[in-house]
């Protein structure tokens, strides 16, 4: 079966599992003998400008302390050592998000592929998927608990932008005002051959709307109550998940752009 035969064999019709292991192959050997181009995901701006701001605020509060022990007596002491140690802790999260920022392990491709779709940033995410992935395969809408409402077409199909969108958008996205907090926990990485790996790991996911931030203009206890409702209404969505990556020079990347395909849940293929 060749990539040309998927738009007249699968537009009306449902796949096999046989078809899709059939595509899975065509697709890992396109890509392990260079019939398809690839392009380096990089580092994703938020993370990174996120990054540099904590380090600029460390900078600014080291200072600040270097200035407030040269300006006092031993009574600032305990000032200065307080925010000596504020303006080291900044420098924790912020080299956490510079190394995050770039897919260079499957835990951060997974995390940086997670938080995309969940902000709505679908170009980002598609960075992080191979590109011969984005066909005219037919992608059934998953049944997850909690998932936020249905596409208006099903199955879709990739090779559409507006159908990854699409698809996404109904798995984790409010219909006004959304957010989605992503979260991969437990990790566990097999590594099938020189730079694939198949990975099991638990997705946590909380989708809510923005919403309720008007709430915090309740005078006085407006923050507490806006906190409180975005808590108990929000939409939690765990699922076990298993995906297939593959590296490219020192980067990573998802074989598959859906929820999970049969190409994910099972390494046999491979």
């Amino acid at each position: 079966m060749s990539p040309a035969s998927w738009d007249r064999d699968f537009d009306l019709n449902e796949p096999t599992p046989a078809d899709a292991e059939a595509r899975a192959r065509v697709k890992l050997d396109d890509l392990l003998e260079g019939r398809v181009r690839l392009s380096l995901p990089g580092r994703f701006g938020g993370r990174l400008i996120r990054g540099v701001l904590l380090i600029v605020l460390s900078a600014i509060v080291l200072l600040g302390a270097y200035a407030f022990a040269h300006n006092t007596r031993s009574a600032g002491d305990t000032i200065f050592v307080g925010m000596a140690v504020i303006g080291l802790l900044l420098l924790i999260p912020a080299t956490r998000l510079l190394k995050g920022s770039r897919p260079t392990t499957p835990l951060r491709a997974l995390s940086l592929f997670y938080s995309s779709v969940g902000a709505g940033r679908y170009e980002a995410a598609k960075r992080l998927v191979v590109p011969n992935d984005f066909d005219h395969f037919p992608r059934a809408f998953p049944d997850v608990a909690g998932s936020v409402g249905r596409p208006l077409n099903d199955p879709l199909f990739f090779k559409e932008p507006a159908d990854f969108t699409d698809y996404w958008n109904a798995l984790l996205r409010w219909p006004t005002a959304p957010y989605c907090l992503a979260r991969v926990r437990g990790l566990e990485v097999d590594e099938k051959a020189q730079g694939i790996v198949f990975c099991r790991y638990s997705l946590e996911l909380s989708v809510n709307t923005q919403l309720w931030a008007l709430l915090i203009l309740v005078p006085y206890v407006g923050i507490i109550i806006a906190l409180m409702v975005d808590n108990q209404t929000r939409t939690r969505i765990f699922a076990q998940v298993t995906k297939v990556l593959i590296s490219v020079d020192d980067e990573w990347m998802l074989m598959n752009g859906a929820w999970r395909e049969w190409d994910d849940a099972t390494p046999d293929w491979i």
